[in-house]
């Protein structure tokens, strides 16, 4: 019990301003050390892991800061070049559908010639069109090609298929 009694007489405010104290005082040793060493140019162990994590920081940052240059310059190029390319393809498909429509145009003089679409052309015609439609065709082609298909008769075409190769060599008639 007279423990317990001893303890209530402490003065705890004391008590507090001397540990208080000896951190400051701690603390001002501490800086004075760090200071002797910085001007001796001594470093503590401490001192070289703060110094080498710095650099270290330092050497990622600028590495960083290269690679996010680089990769802006890589995208900048990607896109140049994405735009590059999607011009040549516009300019391809333009001139494909240029092509596809003097050939629809061709097929149609050709048909209304022969008064007739022949048989083994329809499919060839008909995806002929549709080629030039995917690219944007305008209403020309469809008129000509809706014109053949609904008012010219089909040609009927026989094929004579060869179910022997001939070992002979074929005539030339003069007439």
């Amino acid at each position: 019990m007279e423990t317990i009694t001893a303890l209530t007489t402490l003065n705890y405010s004391s008590i507090f301003a001397a540990i208080f104290t000896i951190l400051v005082g701690l603390k001002a040793v501490v800086s004075v050390f760090e200071w002797i060493m910085d001007k001796f140019g001594l470093e503590t162990r401490g001192m070289r892991n703060r110094r080498e994590e710095h650099d270290l920081l330092a050497q990622t940052s600028q590495s960083l800061t290269e690679l996010q240059k680089e990769l802006r310059d890589s995208i900048k190029d990607i896109n140049e070049n994405g735009l590059e390319r999607d011009k040549r393809i516009e300019a391809l498909a333009l001139g494909n559908k240029e092509v596809l429509a003097n050939i629809i145009n061709e097929r149609y003089q050709k048909y209304l010639r022969l008064e007739g679409i022949p048989a083994d052309e329809i499919d060839e015609f008909t995806n002929i069109h549709d080629a030039y439609k995917s690219l944007g065709g305008n209403h020309n082609g469809d008129i000509k090609y809706a014109y053949v298909m609904k008012h010219l008769p089909v040609i009927p075409v026989e094929t004579k298929l060869i179910t022997k190769p001939s070992c002979a060599k074929p005539e030339h008639r003069h007439e």
